[in-house]
C-alpha cells in the first residue's frame, strides 16, 4: 500500500519540526510536506498528489482562510483539517450536527490526536467517496471562530449572494430578494458553493442579523432535511421539471455595489441574479466559444482569451501554456470596475476598452455587455492593432449571433 501524502501548513517553526519527528517514525504510512503559509502550500499542491491538508488560519503572505478559498476552487476533493488556538471541543461537535466538512483541533494538539484526526478523516473520505469542497457552514464558522471582518460571495448553480461579517459577527446577509436571516439561511442550505472574498464595502453597514451563527445553522440544516424529506415524498411529481430558472427582470449584477447595497437606508437592495447569466446556455457558450476560438486563430500567437463575468468568473477561456491564467479574469474584473467608476467619476463617457502593456505582454480588455467581457493576452510581438481588430471581430461574432440577441 502506497503512503498517504499529508500537507501540513502553519509557519511555527516548532510545531512543524514536532510534527516531522512525529511522522518520521510513520515514514512507511505516510509522506509528509510541509509550508510555512498558503502560497507556498499551493506550489505543492500544484505539484505532488495530497491527499489530506492540515493548515492554520493565522499565517503571513497568503493565510489559511485564502488557501481554504482557492482549494475549494481548484483542490474540492482533498480533505481538511484546520488548526487553531481559538477553537474548542464544542465546535467539533457542531459542525458534525451540521454536516461540516472541514474538521477542526485546537491548538497546541499531542501528536498523536493530529495522526487521530488525520486517519479519521482519511477513513471517512474512503467510505463515502470523497469530500467535495468546503461546506458554508463551516467556513462562516472559521470567520466567527477567527474574528473575521470580511465580505465573502457564495455563489451555486444559477445563485449567488453575499456574507458581510465584522469581527467575526454576522452582521448582514443579501441573496436575491432576502436580506438578513433569511438569506443566510437559505445560503446556508446550499451544496458545493464556490467562496470568494470580496472587497470590504466602505459604508457603514447596518446590521440586519441579530442571531448567533449555530442557530441559524441548525435551522437551515433542519429545513433541509424537510426539503429532501417532501422532494423524496414527491419525486414521482417532479419528473421533467425544469432547473429553476433566473429572473430576465433582476436587476444585473454589473449594477450592485457593496458599499451601496447592504445597509441602505431606503431597505432596498439589489437583487443578485445577472441577465447575463441566462445566456450561459449551452447553445450560447458554442457562440462564446466559437468566437475566442477564431480569435486564438486569428492572432496566433495568444496566450490567452476568454470571456468572463462581472464577478472575474470565466465562461470560457483557452490558455496557450498551463501557468497561472486562472488567476487573471478575477483581476481584470478588478481592473474594469475601477476603471470604469473612474470613468463615471471624471465623466468622460463610456469605458470601452481597458489596455496593460508589461515588457513582454499587451493585455487587452472589452467590456461588450453591462457584466461580459472579453480579455486577450498576447506577446510583444503581435501588432497592438492586430489585437484590436481581432477582439473588434470576436464581440461582433457573439453580438450578431440571434442566439445571443433572443
Amino acid at each position: 500500500m502506497k503512503p498517504y501524502h499529508v500537507l501540513i501548513v502553519d509557519d511555527e517553526a516548532s510545531l512543524l519540526l514536532s510534527f516531522r519527528n512525529g511522522f518520521e517514525r510513520l515514514k512507511d504510512r505516510y509522506r509528509l510536506y510541509t509550508a510555512e503559509n498558503g502560497k507556498k502550500a499551493l506550489e505543492i499542491l500544484e505539484t505532488a498528489s495530497i491527499d489530506i491538508c492540515v493548515t492554520d488560519i493565522r499565517m503571513p503572505v497568503m493565510d489559511g482562510f485564502e488557501l481554504l478559498v482557492v482549494m475549494n476552487a481548484r483542490f474540492p476533493t482533498i480533505p481538511v483539517i484546520v488548526m487553531s488556538a481559538y477553537g474548542s471541543p464544542e465546535l467539533e461537535e457542531q459542525l458534525e450536527s451540521i454536516g461540516g466538512t472541514v474538521r477542526f483541533l485546537e491548538k497546541p494538539m499531542p501528536f498523536e490526536r493530529l495522526l487521530e484526526c488525520i486517519e479519521e478523516s482519511l477513513r471517512r473520505g474512503a467510505q463515502s467517496g470523497a469530500m467535495i469542497g468546503i461546506s458554508v457552514g463551516s467556513f462562516l464558522q472559521l470567520l466567527e471562530m477567527e474574528e473575521k471582518t470580511a465580505l465573502i460571495e457564495v455563489q451555486t448553480t444559477g445563485k449567488k449572494g453575499l456574507f458581510y461579517f465584522c469581527q467575526g459577527m454576522l452582521y448582514d446577509a443579501v441573496c436575491r430578494e432576502k436580506t438578513g436571516e433569511d438569506a443566510a439561511i437559505e445560503m446556508m442550505m446550499w451544496e458545493r458553493v464556490k467562496i470568494q472574498f470580496k472587497r470590504l464595502p466602505e459604508k457603514k453597514i447596518v446590521r440586519r442579523v441579530q442571531t448567533e451563527i449555530m442557530p441559524l445553522l441548525l435551522e437551515a440544516s433542519r429545513r433541509k432535511d424537510e426539503n429532501q424529506s417532501e422532494s423524496e415524498m414527491d419525486e414521482a411529481d417532479i419528473e421533467g421539471v425544469e432547473p429553476e430558472s433566473i429572473s430576465e427582470n433582476a436587476k444585473p449584477l454589473s449594477d450592485f455595489q457593496p458599499q451601496k447595497a447592504i445597509g441602505l437606508s431606503s431597505g432596498q437592495v439589489p437583487a443578485f441574479t445577472d441577465p447575463d447569466a441566462g445566456r450561459s446556455a449551452p447553445s450560447t457558450l458554442r457562440i462564446y466559444e466559437k468566437a475566442i476560438e477564431n480569435m486564438a486563430s486569428e492572432i496566433r500567437a495568444a496566450a490567452y482569451t476568454g470571456i468572463f463575468d462581472s464577478d472575474g468568473i470565466p465562461l470560457v477561456e483557452i490558455a496557450a501554456t498551463s501557468s497561472a491564467w486562472h488567476a487573471l479574469p478575477a483581476r481584470m474584473a478588478e481592473l474594469v470596475q475601477t476603471a470604469l467608476h473612474a470613468v463615471q467619476e471624471i465623466g468622460i463617457s463610456v469605458l470601452q476598452e481597458v489596455i496593460l502593456e508589461t515588457d513582454t505582454h499587451w493585455l487587452l480588455c472589452r467590456p461588450f455587455t453591462p457584466s461580459l467581457c472579453l480579455v486577450a493576452v498576447c506577446g510583444k510581438k503581435t501588432q497592438l492593432g492586430a489585437i484590436r481588430l481581432a477582439i473588434s471581430h470576436g464581440i461582433e461574432q457573439i453580438t450578431s449571433d440571434p442566439a445571443f440577441r433572443a
